[in-house]
């Protein structure tokens, strides 16, 4: 089915296909865009759900929903938070102060004034213990204990230890963390790569990042060696190239492996995933030249 879009009619709300002819009547007083097939609406001020053919799948009686994700929702009754399937059964009660859409198979919720982690089936794989706590990105979230920040993996271990005033999310593998009035940029394992000496910083872009000391605004790349404007901009050209580079050898490889007939398929794709991993350390090792050619600033008191 083609996409479906908003509409309003005598003061109520429905959707139409992208020609114009109604998929679900103007009867609802609000609605929200489909996700997952499904649609959060509104009727005589309580919430439920439509599916594309216009079917009421879920009555509308929660006091709010949030859309579906990773095939469940998060809905709202009596001021409790749970969580629903797409046939409307809740598969986690209404016991919540607050929770958040699943993502990872994990979703962040929060009661007693702390936050932890839920699986699908309910079950609390972290326990609510963080003062303060984001979903799942990539195997991490961020997470604050005693006022401090760090990030958890999904078996609760502080892969970066709650120690920081503030953190950012990750962004080419380095996060913003501040620390003491601070900044500076940490890796997944925690480790400072770049102290946290800066006034204030920015995401890196392209391998460099924009930071500033004492008023003074350099560039600096992740192993913390400085640049000027002009030298930054030549190192993010070489930085595009390789990422541009690498990414045709992924794209060739993709397509060889797609390529391929059932028979020994396993041992082919080894033989072109082991090529692809010695072209991309060739092209690593010819950028890190390059770019180590690149004339950089001293270091001051003030950088």
């Amino acid at each position: 089915m083609s996409k479906l879009i908003d509409f309003k009619e005598n003061g109520k709300y429905g959707f139409k296909d992208e020609n114009g002819i109604v998929a679900v009547p103007a009867v609802y007083d609000d609605v929200y865009p489909f996700i997952e097939g499904m649609a959060v609406v509104k009727k005589n001020g309580k919430w439920g759900f439509v599916d594309k053919s216009g079917a009421l799948v879920v009555p509308c009686d929660y006091d709010f929903a949030g859309g579906f994700s990773e095939g469940l929702a998060k809905v709202e009754k009596n001021g409790k938070w749970g969580y629903i399937d797409k046939t409307g059964a809740l598969v986690v009660p209404c016991e919540y102060d607050d929770a958040y859409s699943f993502n990872e198979g994990m979703a962040l919720a929060q009661k007693n004034g702390k936050c932890g982690y839920i699986d699908k089936s309910g079950t609390e794989v972290l326990p609510f213990e963080y003062d303060n706590a984001e979903s799942f990105s990539e195997g991490l979230a961020k997470a604050q204990k005693n006022g401090k920040w760090g990030y958890i993996d999904k078996s609760g271990a502080e892969v970066v230890p709650c120690e920081y005033d503030d953190l950012y999310n990750f962004s080419e593998g380095l996060a913003l963390a501040q620390k003491n009035g601070k900044w500076g940029y940490i890796d997944k394992s925690g480790t400072e790569v770049v102290p946290c000496k800066y006034d204030n910083v920015w995401d890196f872009r392209k391998g460099i990042a924009y930071v500033e000391k004492n008023g003074k605004r350099i560039y600096i790349d992740k192993k913390n060696n400085r640049y000027n404007e002009e030298n930054a901009r030549e190192y993010r050209g070489i930085y595009s190239s390789y990422v541009a580079v690498m990414d045709e050898i992924i794209k060739k490889a993709r397509e060889e492996i797609l390529a391929l007939d059932e028979k020994d398929n396993f041992a082919k794709i080894n033989i072109i995933l082991n090529r692809v991993e010695v072209e991309l350390e060739k092209l690593k090792g010819e950028i890190e030249k390059k770019l180590a050619e690149i004339p950089k600033m001293e270091e001051s008191e003030n950088s």
